[in-house]
């Protein structure tokens, strides 16, 4: 069954109207329920941090599976390990699976840091490289500017941080999954 997705450009966040980014086709939809989710754990962060460190990466399959279960096990040693090496309670993440001209999924993948403890976010992105590749066959991506510093109440560092993620919550690419395999997963931070 799909979820509902919408043509919009822009969307309403803690009292700001930002951009939204669904991909470069003409087809621009997004999937409502993943961008809410994602904004709905960017902003649990902002009301607990007055400065986040938020991350960008992509995943890369080397043969299809038809479930989650080693990202999810991936995620839970990064978050364990972020927890630990910052000393921090709270990390948010998310991730999304798509499959599109090659038939092996990928994930677009986040997480958000506290700022106020991270000094060079690229330093976490690069533990995190070496944790996925050390465990599979698979491919790690980082886009370009994988790592934004954001500034509570900063509209423009909100903006490129929400553009940025809602790429994530693009329609296409979603859907080609095996029964037990989510399209997302995000965490669950109140």
């Amino acid at each position: 069954m799909r979820r509902k997705s919408s043509l919009i450009t822009h969307i309403e966040f803690i009292g700001m109207v930002c951009g939204v980014n669904a991909g470069e086709r003409k087809n621009k939809r997004v999937d409502l329920v993943i961008l809410k989710a994602i904004l709905s754990q960017l902003e649990t962060m902002i009301n607990y941090h007055n400065k986040l460190t938020v991350v960008r990466f992509d995943l890369h399959q080397q043969h299809y599976t038809p479930n989650n279960k080693h990202l999810d096990i991936y995620f839970k040693q990064v978050i364990k390990k972020a927890k630990r090496k910052y000393k921090t309670g709270r990390v948010a993440y998310g991730w999304v699976r798509e499959v599109e001209k090659v038939k092996n999924q990928h994930y677009h993948c986040f997480i958000i840091l506290d700022g106020n403890k991270v000094k060079n976010g690229y330093c976490f992105v690069d533990d995190i490289r070496k944790d996925w590749l050390f465990r599979t066959d698979s491919s790690f991506f980082i886009p370009d500017n994988p790592v934004h510093n954001l500034t509570r109440g900063n509209v423009r560092e909100i903006n490129e941080v929400i553009y940025r993620l809602s790429y994530l919550a693009k329609e296409r690419g979603k859907g080609y999954k095996g029964e037990k395999a989510r399209d997302y997963s995000t965490s669950r931070l109140k």
